[in-house]
This record gives C-alpha cells, sequence and structure tokens, in this order.
C-alpha cells in the first residue's frame, strides 16, 4: 500500500507487477481450510475408488468372460459414469477453490483500490486506472460490474484533467482487450469458437456490455480537457 501511494513514478510503476503476482499467488485464509478439507476428501475418495477398481480388475475380467457380452458392456458403461462422476468432483473442486481466493482477494485488494482512488493525490489515482487492469481477468465479470468499474467510473470524474485522462486511457484499452477477445455484450464479435471447427456459439459472461463501453466514451469525448476527449476523437485529417 505504501510503495502504491510513493511519490516517486518509478516506485509506483512496480505495482501493476506486484498487483499481478499477488493475485497469482493468493494463498487461501483459515477462513476458507473447510472448503479446502472437502475438496482434499473428494480428491481422496477418487484415489480410494482407483485403487479398489485395480484390486478388483482379475477377479473381473475372468467373470466377464464367462458372463458374456453384455455384461461386458454394462461394465465399461458403469466405468465411464464414474470417470464422469471424477471429473465433475475435480471440476467443483476447482470452482469451489476459485470462488474461495476471489473472496479472498476482493476482501484485501477492494479496499487498497478504494483508497488509492482517494487519495489526495492526483497521479495516485490516476495510476489505479493501471492496476485495475492489471487485475481485472483475474476476477469473474460480477465483480467487475459491481467492484472494478464502479472505481473507473469515480476516476473518469476527477477534478483534475490528468486524472481523467488516466481513466479514459484505461477504458481504450479496456475496450480493445475485450474486443479481441470477444467479450463486449452487444458487439458481433461476442462469438467465440468452441472447438478447431468453425463453429461458435454465443459466451455466457461478458466483462464488458457495449452499453457502458458508449456511456463511458460519450462521457470522455465531452470532457473540458481536450487531452481527455482527444482519447476518442477521430484522429484529425490533415487534407
Amino acid at each position: 500500500m505504501h510503495l502504491l501511494q510513493d511519490d516517486v513514478w518509478a516506485v509506483r510503476q512496480e505495482g501493476p507487477t506486484a498487483l499481478e503476482y499477488l493475485v497469482e499467488n493468493a494463498i487461501l485464509s483459515p477462513l476458507y481450510e473447510e472448503e479446502n478439507r472437502r475438496v482434499k476428501l473428494l480428491r481422496e475418495g477418487s484415489k480410494t475408488s482407483r485403487f479398489f477398481e485395480r484390486k478388483g480388475s482379475s477377479s473381473s475380467f475372468t467373470s466377464l468372460a464367462s458372463m458374456g457380452g453384455s455384461r461386458t458392456s454394462r461394465n465399461f458403461e458403469g466405468g465411464d459414469e464414474k470417470n464422469e462422476v471424477k471429473k465433475k468432483e475435480k471440476e467443483d473442486g476447482a470452482v469451489s477453490i476459485a470462488l474461495a481466493r476471489e473472496a479472498i482477494l476482493i476482501d484485501r485488494l477492494i479496499p487498497i483500490l478504494d483508497e488509492l482512488a482517494q487519495d489526495k493525490r492526483y497521479f495516485v489515482r490516476g495510476e489505479t486506472c493501471r492496476y485495475i487492469l492489471a487485475i481485472y481477468r483475474y476476477f469473474s465479470p460480477s465483480v467487475w460490474k459491481h467492484q472494478l468499474s464502479p472505481l473507473l467510473e469515480r476516476i473518469a470524474q476527477d477534478e483534475v484533467p490528468q486524472a481523467r485522462y488516466a481513466a479514459a486511457k484505461a477504458v481504450e484499452i479496456l475496450e480493445l482487450q475485450a474486443s479481441q477477445r470477444g467479450e463486449i455484450e452487444g458487439d458481433d464479435s461476442s462469438c467465440v469458437s468452441t472447438s478447431a471447427t468453425t463453429t461458435t456459439s454465443p459466451k455466457e459472461d461478458f466483462f464488458l456490455e457495449r452499453s457502458w463501453i458508449d456511456a463511458m466514451k460519450k462521457k470522455f469525448l465531452q470532457d473540458e480537457d481536450e487531452d481527455v476527449a482527444s482519447v476518442f476523437s477521430p484522429p484529425f485529417d490533415d487534407e
């Protein structure tokens, strides 16, 4: 927190990298140990079932030979079902950990970003936009919508033009990145490939809404400061 508020830009510029490292290496706190234990039990249960499957393999093959093809078919179907259950357990465990980790990061990072966005120095408020850009991809669209985007909106209304300019550049980068990934709701590009073929399907979640982007761009275009307005202004044609 102290480093992100430092007067020296060379110190503050390390902020995005530091925040990315913090997010990537987030450790679950004791508050979520119970969830961790549940996930571990699921994994241990999968290992145990695999052990018994191996132990019973020799006798099962003997009985299969005597019982005929229909029994063989049922056993293979049962194996598929077990594999699906294991896969589902693994996916559920990963989702649980991700949600727990996200909750921790919200508890720790959002208050920091909120304080930075209210710092008495305009350059610290402006650079909060860079920190948001560094971490927003690690969170769900819901966190972006309800926690992170309001911070950008606040800085976009800052009394100092330099802070508003930082917010405008952040929105410009967000639009570019989300457009390239097909993550803007309301755009034709919001269909992504689901396989190696050309089959596409709409994305279920979007980080950005076209209406939000357009509203922010309109706000910046009407800004009284020329530099802020120029971020989204059409390029000047010398001819």
